[in-house]
């Protein structure tokens, strides 16, 4: 047989004669000439042609091999055997061209499994013994050359296999989809919280690197990684701390052209203050076993703490916590008191390193929140509505105050996540920084000086990308450019952003394996597959 065939060697001695190579053109002349008579049937069919003919040759092979199963079996081998066999012979080597053709080899496999369809039908065809037994009866179809039972035996395992192979497959492939759909509803469940701190972040305008949002997102991965993620990070919290500026000044009050000073503090310390006026005349704040209670479990486990541990005295808080246990206090002095330690709490809070003044710090807080509780229960009308909210925006704003640097004007947002981290209670505007930062801890950096547009290796990769092609210069442009588009708004709140918790491919298979008819045509396809790829040898 020809390594060519003849279509192929005519266009050969037509691009020679073409290029004046005569002695070539000759050459190729001579082969097709000696070729006359090994012409392979396939030379002047279409593509269309050949793979119906390859969808037909299976059928024909079926019925030439249910005749030769039944002849081998008789006794007598007369004329008709003889012709059949010569009928199988022939048609091996007539169709060893077409089987030989990538088209002819496609069509003969869709043969194969149109033809094993009808087994899905058949009752236990879809388990492994019914599948197995079904496809190895359909290699015992297949004809052969003689009373070759080798070759009848390794059509007959083939299918088996496959057969086998077919359920295995596709229970593994069942499993590895429904898995992949079980993974991503977790990964949703487990997300949740995360999700909806992302969605409130992006509605106040904060920017969100796409793989902080959605670590499996394609796009999100390849253009940060081509923007460079140190750098991407570096933008969008820059980004954000006005975008936390703007959130603590809504809690302050100050116009947010303004920016924010300690000055900012103090106006709206006093603005909420005045509604403590009301409270200087209310006369006696009288103590409850409430406020018995909650005093005593703050001082006993100090105590105990002292008895065990002598060396654990807080001179601090044992001076604190000496005249607490009262039964009346005087209004206008208690409230003196809570603001002192108000004032005292933030300094030892900002005493960075010494855990006492710290510890000291947590309790004055406690104490002033417990005071003010007293307070609350000792009021009624709009004396108690007015101090509430009063309460409620001193407590911000004493908050805010631990995470302002006066050096800069601005607020630290990990501040707030830390202190939302130690459950320490927050709301509104503090809890969104809070819950952000801690979520995306590296699109909050605190950013305390300026930050280049290009990173050396900005620089070193371009040098490197334009000494190869001068006119990927740009390529110094490009990255900044991507981390622009990466933290604008136009991308943040693109659909491309959202992370997707359904795989279209992996559902689409789990329902076409649900369908038990669907599932049986899928089992004949593997053995029917490898019989029409046998046809080759």
């Amino acid at each position: 047989m020809y390594k060519y065939t003849k279509a192929q060697l005519t266009k050969a001695m037509e691009n020679a004669y073409q290029a004046g190579d005569i002695d070539s053109a000759k050459k190729v002349a001579k082969m097709i000439k000696n070729m006359e008579y090994h012409v392979l049937p396939t030379d002047d069919m279409s593509k269309g042609e050949k793979l119906f003919s390859g969808i037909g040759k299976v059928f024909a092979d079926t019925a030439r091999g249910a005749a030769d199963v039944v002849m081998d079996v008789l006794p007598v081998k007369g004329s008709a055997y003889q012709a059949l066999q010569q009928n199988i012979a022939n048609a091996k080597e007539r169709d060893a061209a077409l089987m030989a053709d990538p088209y002819g080899l496609t069509g003969n496999i869709i043969g194969n499994i149109a033809a094993g369809a009808p087994t899905a039908l058949i009752p236990g065809a879809g388990t492994i013994k019914g599948a197995t037994a079904i496809a190895g009866g359909m290699g015992l179809l297949q004809p052969t050359v003689g009373d070759d039972i080798n070759e009848r035996l390794l059509n007959t395992a083939i299918s088996a296999g496959g057969g086998f192979l077919g359920v295995k497959g596709l229970d593994a492939a069942k499993k590895l989809a429904s898995g992949r759909i079980s993974e991503l509803a977790g990964r949703q469940v487990g997300r949740q919280v995360t999700d909806k701190v992302f969605k409130e972040a992006a509605d106040a305008g904060y920017v969100i690197p796409p793989t902080t949002k959605d670590p499996d997102s394609i796009v999100g991965n390849v253009l940060e990684g081509w923007a460079g993620k140190i750098k991407t990070a570096q933008a969008a919290s820059i980004k954000n701390m006005d975008v936390t500026d703007d959130l603590a000044k809504n809690v302050l009050g100050v116009p947010k052209k303004q920016p924010i000073t300690p000055q900012s503090f103090e106006d709206a310390i006093n603005k909420n203050l005045k509604y403590y006026d009301d409270i200087e005349v209310s006369g006696k704040i009288i103590s409850d076993d409430k406020y018995i209670d909650e005093i005593s479990s703050i001082i006993n486990p100090y105590e105990e703490l002292v008895s065990a541990f002598p060396s654990s005295r807080n001179i601090g808080l044992e001076k604190l916590t000496d005249d607490l246990l009262q039964d009346s206090f005087d209004s206008k002095i208690l409230l003196a008191k809570i603001k002192q330690l108000r004032f005292q709490a933030g300094k030892n809070f900002k005493a960075i390193g010494d855990a006492e003044k710290n510890e000291l710090a947590d309790i004055q807080k406690n104490i002033a929140d417990k005071l003010e509780d007293l307070i609350e229960r000792n009021l009624s009308g709009d004396k108690i509505k007015n101090f509430r909210e009063a309460r409620r925006n001193l407590a911000k704003i004493y908050t805010l105050q631990d995470a302002y640097n006066p050096s800069t004007g601005r607020i630290n947002a990990k501040v707030l996540g830390k202190k939302a981290a130690n459950d320490e209670p927050l709301t509104d505007e503090l809890k969104l920084i809070a819950d952000f930062s801690n979520n995306a801890p590296q699109a909050t950096q605190n950013i305390t000086s300026s930050i280049t547009s290009y990173s050396p290796f900005d620089v070193a990769s371009s040098a490197l990308v334009a000494a190869q092609n001068p006119s990927l210069a740009s390529y110094l442009v490009a990255r900044p450019f991507v981390r622009g588009l990466i933290n604008s708004q136009l991308y943040q709140k693109s659909g491309l952003m959202n992370p997707s918790y359904r795989s279209g491919i992996a559902e689409s298979i789990q329902g076409l394996l649900s369908d038990p008819m669907s599932q049986r045509l899928m089992y004949t396809a593997t053995p029917s597959i490898l019989r029409g790829i046998d046809q080759e040898r």
